[in-house]
């Protein structure tokens, strides 16, 4: 009894793992500052100027206060 046994097993594994990663971040800010000042000023001015002139004289006011208790006392 002639058993001839061949095997022949081949296994090949080819593992190729190519991985790109392209990350481009484009980051644009156009930053636009509008500044308008409308500066609006008013100004108004009243001047009002009240001279009042007191003329004190004790000579006239001592003969004013004798001709009013004079004409108090008429009254009554």
């Amino acid at each position: 009894m002639d058993v001839s046994m061949d095997v022949s097993m081949d296994v090949s594994m080819d593992v190729s793992m190519d991985v790109s990663m392209d990350v481009s971040v484009d980051v644009s800010m156009d930053v636009s500052v509008d500044v308008s000042v409308d500066v609006s000023v008013d100004v108004s001015v009243d001047v009002s100027v009240d001279v009042s002139v007191d003329v004190f004289c004790p000579k006239y006011e001592k003969e004013l206060f004798k001709y009013i208790i004079k004409a108090s006392k008429l009254k009554k």
